[in-house]
């Protein structure tokens, strides 16, 4: 955990000294965006190399998921399309989550869904009474489709997984049988 935080300051030190030292918001934003995502792969690399030795790259995950959560949070776009893709890119780590059944993804994804919620509810349909009426039944929907999640996360995940292209597929299915606690908890 301290190196991956560690290397987190690091990046954003590093782009504050590009700047010539000036605070720059959007390169801030940038850099822990990009650092996230390379966190991210090399927690994957890492999770492949060591999962049959313990969990390795569980800080490396979260670390990298803040990173880059936050700085794709905070990316300053006033226009409607830029935050659909930004419910797009959480609904993908919800997805991805389910695929490495890593709940970290899962957690900041669904945080990013109930962000855009709340600006269609506070901007986009501030006067419609319509909109409440939707906003609940949906928050019903997602409260059941979680408690069907809880109970079948197993299920769902093998079904997911069964969607994969064959090659990554197999990579996950070689993690399953290398470590057994893994492989039971899928096929509960």
């Amino acid at each position: 955990m301290p190196i991956a935080v560690t290397l987190w300051y690091m990046t954003m030190d590093i782009s504050r000294m590009i700047s010539g030292g000036d605070f720059d918001w959007e390169l801030c934003t940038l850099v822990s965006l990009y650092t996230g995502l390379i966190m991210l792969g090399f927690a994957f690399w890492v999770d492949i190399r060591s999962f049959a030795k313990g969990d390795y790259a569980f800080w490396l995950y979260l670390v990298g998921v803040i990173a880059f959560w936050g700085g794709l949070s905070m990316q300053d776009t006033d226009s409607e399309l830029g935050k659909f893709i930004y419910l797009c890119v959480n609904l993908l780590m919800i997805a991805i989550g389910v695929l490495l059944t890593r709940r970290v993804f899962v957690v900041f994804g669904a945080i990013g869904c109930c962000a855009y919620l709340a600006h269609l509810a506070g901007d986009v349909f501030r006067d419609s009474w319509l909109f409440p009426i939707a906003l609940t039944a949906i928050g019903l929907v997602i409260i059941y489709l979680g408690i069907i999640w809880q109970k079948n996360e197993p299920a769902i995940t093998k079904k997911a997984r069964s969607l994969l292209p064959p090659a990554l597929r197999d990579l996950l299915q070689s993690l399953s049988r290398i470590c057994p606690a893994w492989a039971r908890s899928l096929l509960r």
